[in-house]
């Protein structure tokens, strides 16, 4: 699994053998990868529909408490849900992961299914939020989501490896 983490968006691109038996959407019959762009996540143009979605979010403490360890997670939290705190483009970057793969982990985004994270042996992280990642952080960020299972190795981009070679791919090489 692949997240391009960005300033507007948050593309997700996945295997379709995730996908949950039960889930009402499905891939494209034939279809082995496919791809959802979340429109309303990224860290700068869509920086305040991530900010709602985090600041409403009923995991919001789990998640503030996997990024910041101990440090001022109760005085952190009532600041963002009472809209007194400025995250950092790191926090949102994090809130990105997290909101997406909570949406693609529950199928509650209209034309996304629902996936078992469980089956993901990696997790690609890539785009310029990502730069500021740390991959132990971002671990605990997915953890819940794999439900202890599986345990995904995860990866980030930091050379935009995977973004030059999608810019530069050719179907004739």
């Amino acid at each position: 699994m692949l997240l391009d983490i960005g300033g507007a968006t948050t593309d997700l691109h996945y295997t379709a053998d995730i996908i949950r038996e039960d889930s009402e959407e499905k891939a494209l019959p034939g279809s082995s990868v496919a791809r959802h762009v979340f429109t309303d996540l990224g860290i700068v143009a869509s920086r305040d529909s991530t900010l709602l979605q985090l600041q409403g979010h009923p995991r919001l403490y789990d998640l503030l408490s996997r990024i910041a360890g101990g440090d001022g997670i109760r005085e952190m939290y009532q600041a963002l849900r009472e809209r007194e705190f400025e995250p950092s483009p790191r926090l949102l970057a994090y809130a990105c992961l997290f909101l997406a793969l909570d949406r693609f982990a529950n199928g509650s985004t209209p034309g996304i299914p629902s996936a078992d994270l469980s089956k993901v042996a990696q997790i690609l992280l890539t785009g310029g939020a990502a730069q500021i990642l740390d991959v132990n952080v971002a671990s605990r960020v997915v953890d819940p989501f794999v439900c202890g299972e599986g345990n995904p190795r995860i990866l980030i981009d930091h050379c935009y490896r995977i973004w030059v070679d999608g810019m530069t791919w050719s179907a004739i090489r």
